[in-house]
């Protein structure tokens, strides 16, 4: 087991498959991208649960360098998690007003567990307290 890295653009996904955790990070301002990085991004991360044992999974979100968020790239990561909710947990931390915003409307219309937070301190106690 060990950890596992995409990245496209400026969107990074590195995985943990020992705690099961996961970060979406920017690694430069920019737009979410679009559907074509959500689609590589996502079909990714499939690929790494696939591999690894059956259970709950955690992805901590670092929206600090991200300005605005495509619609493509919002559908994409919400097919995903459509098909995940039930198993996974996601913190977001340092959004702006409007990220916030949406981060408000993906949780509701996915239906997925998660919480958004000022703080990364705080996004990683939510997900420490919600991994089983």
């Amino acid at each position: 087991m060990g950890v596992r890295t995409s990245r496209l653009g400026a969107a990074e996904l590195v995985w943990d498959e020992q705690t099961r955790e996961g970060l979406l990070h920017f690694v430069d301002e920019a737009a979410a991208a679009g559907s074509p990085e959500a689609e590589q991004l996502t079909g990714d991360f499939e690929r790494w649960l696939e591999d690894a044992p059956a259970g709950r999974f955690r992805l901590l979100v670092d929206c600090t360098e991200i300005a605005s968020i495509d619609a493509g790239w919002r559908q994409g990561w919400a097919d995903f998690f459509l098909g995940h909710r039930d198993e996974a947990v996601i913190a977001w931390f340092n959004a702006s007003p409007e990220v916030a915003l949406i981060i408000t409307m993906f949780r509701k219309g996915t239906g997925v567990r998660g919480e958004a937070f000022a703080t990364e301190q705080e996004a990683r106690e939510y997900l420490a307290a919600n991994s089983s």
